[in-house]
């Protein structure tokens, strides 16, 4: 992606594209995928939480989709997850404590495949919370004694990398259901009517069907954040 993106980006070359935001990117993305964070936060916390389920609220643990087949049991998970992902996300732009945490993710001026992973390890347990509910209630298939969502993992990783990219892509039709490059940008720009808009994380019909949706093939003039 890093290698892509500045071919296609208007006006993108090597030079401009390797600067301080791009190294601050690559330095939150060693955090996330060099299990520091795991180490320091997830593991401990998601010990945490399963020990206060399993005595206190033991009934949370239900498998609700277990009598479904793999596939569709991955499938309804999924857009459960994303569906809380879709209204935390929201909160995270309208709490003003919250969004001291989010901001960081929006002070990138220059939108490349590693803005993905710059986000406060503060906002990233919040989703953990969020998404922890549904994810107990459901329960999660696997596949060999191997959760299935760990399989899946890259390519949802890749998924949201591409979607941090100023890129023009749209997906055409396909766009209308899963976030495009095209559609995410417009959350990413400068201007503050836009940072409530395009909330999906993987799907973009939860905007659509709650009013937040703004569909713009136009690259927008500035990203960032500029009251941070």
């Amino acid at each position: 992606l890093v290698v892509l993106t500045p071919r296609l980006r208007p006006g993108g070359g090597g030079r401009a594209y390797w600067n301080r935001g791009l190294w601050t990117d690559l330095l939150y993305t060693l955090f996330y995928l060099g299990g520091i964070y795991s180490m320091l936060v997830s593991a401990s916390a998601t010990r945490g939480l399963n020990a206060l389920v399993a005595r206190y609220a033991p009934f949370l643990r239900q498998d609700l989709l277990s009598f479904l087949p793999v596939v569709a049991w991955f499938a309804v998970l999924v857009v459960a997850m994303d569906f809380c992902g879709y209204w935390a996300h929201r909160l995270l732009h309208r709490s003003r404590v919250l969004w001291l945490f989010h901001g960081i993710h929006h002070s990138q001026t220059d939108l490349n495949g590693f803005t993905v992973f710059r986000f406060h390890a503060g906002d990233v347990f919040f989703r953990l919370l969020v998404q922890y509910v549904p994810f107990t209630l459901l329960g999660s298939p696997d596949v060999a004694g191997v959760p299935l969502l760990w399989l899946t993992a890259p390519l949802q990783v890749l998924h949201e990398s591409l979607a941090h990219c100023d890129l023009p892509w749209t997906f055409g039709p396909v766009g209308r259901v899963v976030i495009s490059p095209a559609f995410h940008r417009i959350h990413h720009s400068a201007e503050g009517r836009h940072h409530r808009s395009n909330y999906g994380l993987v799907f973009s019909f939860w905007d659509s069907l709650f009013g937040t949706a703004t569909w713009s093939a136009e690259r927008p003039a500035a990203y960032g954040a500029p009251e941070l």
